[in-house]
């Protein structure tokens, strides 16, 4: 514990009109690694080992597309704390070792489902037993007798320390007496704070700003939750709570290693600019650890099970209270109740959106299945629906109207877009992916300024049919056993290896199905009428049955008209399913006979008849004769052409439509020579993908010279998967 007053940076004016985050100043406290990319925040939901899994499936499929490194910012909570935690700061295995590899449905046989290479986090997601660790870390601290945590010095609690042995403790992070910090001079001051060990995050130029986020629960407030960050910069609330409550929160971020201090003697808020950092002498009781951040991000107990109010249950179910100091007026929070940041800001959207973020891909682990009336999930899934301002008026246990008034970010109106959209998704088996423009609103007590328009895109790990489909048969019995698969309950903090691997496999499956609308999400912003917008569900008009792939009597189509009647998410059917014996037995291991009569019995539900061309994929390319079809830039006298990947509705609707693709095209990017004897090229650019079209090349000499160019992990399209098409039944 540090004893000396540590000069520390400090900064005040947050949450004020034209205070810029740190890392995003143009002078000296910028940083340029984050300031050269593009606009772009990556949001991962909370959700426990549901979450957990998810992102690792979703950062896998980022970076196996080579998107990873464009990401600015990389936000999460809760269980995706747990993931951005250890991603972000460990140095103990390569990357690509840590998220492991991409594996297409088609070739995800049940050894792949369940083999995790050691030091992979899809492998400490298996090993993890956080509720048996929990509890008996709240029985040593019950047989301590410490209820008013006189021994405990640095409040590293039962949650925290379960947090850290089950999720840290692999990556060499679960040290109780380290701090975190950026990588250069910060690092170098952390190291002076007397701790331990000082972890880094951005060691490399590709690597994302992560960002934590928790809440303070103030004693005695009706709002009971505001928001707090935790990054390796600065740590703090974004935000300045100043009203007749008397309660001032925000104002202020200090440096990591220092969070833990009461309020400065030296520093004078009326001195000098008040958006330039100040150098202020705090006394850290500790350190500020990694395994708190994550632990305070997910601690769904203190936000959900007890209030700070009561003193004495908080205590008891080893919730944390940290001292910080108010950059409002000075004062010292000697020990302000946090907890997870589900308790405002459970997609972590809103650090992106203080920021300013223009594109944002939102990752939501919903538990709750889309299939209800708009209403229903509005009520249930108020982490959503909180930032339209949809929360219910007759809600239980929460005052909707503050909730809604201190939530609200997007119009209220798009929710009810966003649900219809991926409603008809659901039913029709696609992935559920929303594309939307959306305008953000200023939100005040969230610190966001808003008055500008964000693109946005959002991945829900909702529905599973036409992954499932594609599967093999004995990975589709196992999968079919997984309880509750793909909405699993946040309760469950035991997985098996199936359930790791096939909610991670699911969700990076979602991330390339959107992968089109991903790249033209970092495309530059185009001024769009409002009657041109081309937004996937940006009209609440039912799109025409057979537009999207659905056969003219399906069940899918059934509970469309009839949306009373529930969903099966993997099989589509709409009938009371029986029973099925849901235990993985050796039995099932060791039998690769495939089992017409298991799995044709709920796929005989979802036959669809459907034309699938082989040469057709998620992107549409242009040449010299379809430059009108797409974004084309001549490049003057090369004589080439350069060609932006422009993915449209109608091509991804007709890809996503067909029930079963071919594994010969699945895994690459399918390259359509264009009219013209034109040949494509990949080229690497930090720009959006792009091909280059040179007029005196052909289709055939480019393929025999080998100068055709796939994406980095996947083989190279044959002749025949590029100029023939077949004709595919599902039955």
């Amino acid at each position: 514990m540090a004893v000396e007053p540590l000069l520390t940076k400090v900064w005040l004016g947050v949450g004020t009109k034209g205070f810029v985050f740190p890392e995003l100043r143009d002078d000296d406290e910028g940083i340029k690694a984050v300031k050269m990319k593009p606009d772009f925040a990556v949001c991962l939901s909370g959700g426990g080992l549901r979450a957990a899994s998810c992102a690792v499936g979703w950062i896998q499929a980022l970076h196996d597309l080579e998107i990873l490194p464009k990401v600015r910012y990389l936000c999460s909570n809760s269980g995706g704390s747990w993931f951005n935690a250890c991603f972000s700061y460990q140095e103990h295995v390569p990357l690509d070792v840590f998220l492991g590899p991409y594996i297409p449905p088609e070739e995800l046989t049940k050894q792949r489902l369940k083999q995790h290479a050691p030091g992979s986090f899809a492998s400490v997601i298996d090993k993890a037993r956080f509720a048996q660790h929990l509890r008996r870390n709240l029985l040593i601290d019950a047989l301590y007798c410490d209820c008013l945590r006189a021994k405990d010095k640095n409040h590293q609690r039962a949650w925290t320390r379960a947090v850290g042995s089950q999720f840290l403790q692999t990556h060499k992070l679960y040290d109780l007496q380290a701090t975190f910090a950026l990588k250069g001079s910060s690092e170098l001051r952390a190291k002076l704070s007397g701790a331990k060990q000082v972890f880094t995050a951005m060691r490399s130029d590709t690597m994302p700003f992560p960002i934590m986020v928790g809440c303070a629960l103030p004693r005695n407030d009706h709002r009971r939750n505001f928001s707090l960050e935790f990054t390796p910069l600065y740590c703090g609330a974004p935000i300045r709570v100043e009203d007749v409550h008397e309660l001032k929160i925000g104002g202020n971020l200090v440096e990591p290693f220092a969070f833990c201090s009461e309020a400065p003697d030296d520093l004078n808020p009326f001195e000098g600019d008040s958006y330039e950092p100040r150098w202020a002498k705090l006394r850290p009781q500790w350190p500020f650890t990694v395994v708190q951040a994550a632990g305070i991000s997910s601690q769904a107990i203190a936000t959900t099970k007890v209030t700070s109010d009561r003193r004495a249950m908080w205590d008891l179910y080893g919730c944390p209270e940290l001292p910080m100091w108010s950059g409002v007026d000075f004062a010292s929070i000697p020990d302000m109740p946090m907890g997870d940041g589900g308790g405002t800001d459970n997609l972590a959207v809103f650090p992106a959106l203080r920021r300013g973020m223009t594109k944002l891909l939102i990752c939501f682990a919903s538990k709750y299945s889309l299939g209800m009336e708009v209403e229903d999930w509005a009520r249930l899934s108020t982490d959503i629906s909180s930032l339209f301002g949809r929360v219910p008026t007759n809600h239980e246990g929460m005052n909707s109207k503050v909730f809604n008034s201190t939530q609200q970010v997007f119009d209220q109106a798009e929710f009810d877009v966003l649900h219809t959209h991926v409603r008809e998704e659901l039913a029709a088996g696609r992935p559920l992916i929303w594309s939307r423009t959306l305008r953000v609103l200023p939100n005040p007590t969230q610190g966001v300024v808003g008055g500008y328009s964000a693109r946005t895109v959002w991945i829900i790990n909702g529905s599973a049919r036409q992954w499932f489909q594609q599967l093999p048969k004995p990975t589709q019995k196992v999968v079919r056993k997984i309880d509750h698969f793909p909405l699993i309950p946040t309760s469950r903090l035991c997985y098996d290896p199936q359930t790791t691997g096939a909610l991670s496999a699911l969700s990076a499956w979602h991330i390339h199905e959107a992968e089109g609308e991903i790249r033209n999400l970092l495309l530059p912003m185009k001024r769009v009428a409002p009657a041109e917008h081309h937004d996937r569900g940006a009209r609440n008009i039912p799109t025409p049955m057979k537009q999207r792939g659905l056969p003219p009597h399906s069940k899918a189509q059934e509970s469309i008209v009839n949306p009373n009647r529930p969903v099966d998410i993997l099989s589509g059917d709409t009938t009371d399913c029986p029973p099925v014996d849901r235990r993985v037995t050796d039995e099932d291991d060791n039998d690769d006979d495939d089992d017409d009569g298991l799995v044709e019995a709920f796929l005989s539900a979802t036959a669809v008849d459907v034309e699938v061309s082989e040469e057709t994929g998620r992107n549409r390319f242009v040449s010299n004769e379809t430059q009108n079809a797409g974004d084309v830039s001549h490049l003057g006298s090369t004589g080439t052409q350069e060609v932006r990947m422009l993915s449209t509705d109608e091509s991804q609707r007709s890809r996503r439509a067909a029930p079963e693709a071919s594994t010969a095209t699945s895994r690459s990017r399918k390259l359509k020579a264009p009219t013209g004897g034109a040949t494509m090229r990949k080229v690497k650019s930090d720009a959006p993908t792009r091909l280059r079209l040179s007029p005196g090349d052909t289709a055939a000499s480019a393929t025999a010279s080998g100068k055709t160019q796939t994406p980095r992990g996947r083989p190279k399209p044959s002749a025949s998967a590029c100029t023939s098409a077949v004709s595919r039944r599902k039955k």
